[in-house]
């Protein structure tokens, strides 16, 4: 294997793009050589990775706590904010023979039965949300669009206080086009489970289980430390950053059957971290599981055969 162009075991950074590069080959190693990685980039943070240690920190809200963000070295301009019908999506690419997959359908699903659906929000709205919510551009346009997007989330909650109360929910479900797109790709270029779910779409849940395994997003998230502990050996003072690796964890081969790193349609779940544990655990995993399954469902029903463009090679984010 190639070395890596730094240790990540003492000098991890979150920021540094071989970690999206070579993410499937930097997890197995770190496996093997520590439970708690160091960073000392900006603030300095530890990073915790195996499955049993990153539940029990997400759970454990009193010591690990997020009242400082989700963040590691946060940019203090950045505002706090949480991590919304198939067809009509579909139909304009299907007759096209081809799909971008993020951003015709993976991300626009989401937002619009969260945004139109669950938040009661105008249709005619959507464009323009789609847009400045948009996860395909560069990091500071996506910055721009998020404020230009919240501000009209803005009005439209002030719109809904003056009301009558509509017994719905209004909450973050944004993030769940990474099972979808990463679930995609999987199908386009392995057939065999591709034509096997569309053979028996009773097998769908179960791989949605294991594209949110591979697939979460939200990779990692911070908390900080209120007070001394430990976790695997590793001594963490009160006030240190520390960061919860989901997406190491989900590959911890102390608690996945077979190789961790690859995608088994038939596996076994091992209750995967994609929506977090504990208090702060999506309250709309229920939301994104229903979507999810009728998202694949409908692709697979309509558009059968499908692959990707030659020399396509997909970017991830970590």
């Amino acid at each position: 294997m190639k070395p890596f162009n730094r240790d990540y075991v003492t000098d991890y950074d979150l920021g540094d793009p071989e970690l999206n590069e070579r993410w499937d080959e930097l997890i197995p190693h770190l496996h093997s050589k520590c439970p708690v990685a160091r960073s000392e980039v900006g603030e300095g943070y530890w990073v915790i990775q195996r499955y049993d240690d990153v539940k029990r920190c997400a759970i454990d809200w009193q010591t690990f706590s997020n009242t400082s963000g989700f963040m590691v070295n946060r940019p203090p301009e950045l505002p706090y904010f949480a991590p919304g019908e198939s067809d009509q999506f579909i139909d304009t690419f299907i007759a096209d023979g081809k799909v971008e997959a993020v951003s015709q359908f993976a991300n626009v699903l989401p937002q619009y039965v969260f945004s139109v659906e669950i938040a009661g929000m105008d249709p005619a709205d959507m464009p323009y949300l789609f847009e400045a919510f948009s996860l395909t551009g560069p990091m500071e346009s996506r910055a721009e669009g998020f404020d230009r997007g919240m501000v009209r989330i803005d009005e439209y909650l002030r719109q809904r206080k003056g009301e009558p109360s509509r017994n719905d929910i209004v909450d973050a479900l944004l993030e769940f086009d990474f099972a979808f797109s990463g679930g995609l790709y999987h199908l386009a270029t392995n057939p065999a489970d591709r034509k096997r779910l569309a053979a028996d779409p009773r097998g769908i849940p179960r791989a949605i289980e294991e594209f949110l395994r591979l697939y979460l997003g939200a990779p990692n998230m911070a908390r900080r430390a209120m007070v001394d502990t430990e976790v695997s050996g590793v001594r963490i003072a009160a006030g240190d950053r520390v960061l919860l690796s989901f997406g190491a964890a989900n590959r911890d081969p102390a608690v996945v059957d077979g190789d961790p790193n690859v995608v088994d349609i038939t596996r076994e779940p091992i209750g995967h971290l994609g929506f977090g544990a504990g208090v702060h655990r999506c309250v709309g995993a229920p939301l994104a599981l229903l979507e999810l399954r009728i998202g694949f469902e409908q692709f697979l029903s309509r558009i059968g055969e499908f692959d990707v463009p030659e020399g396509f090679v997909p970017e991830y984010e970590t």
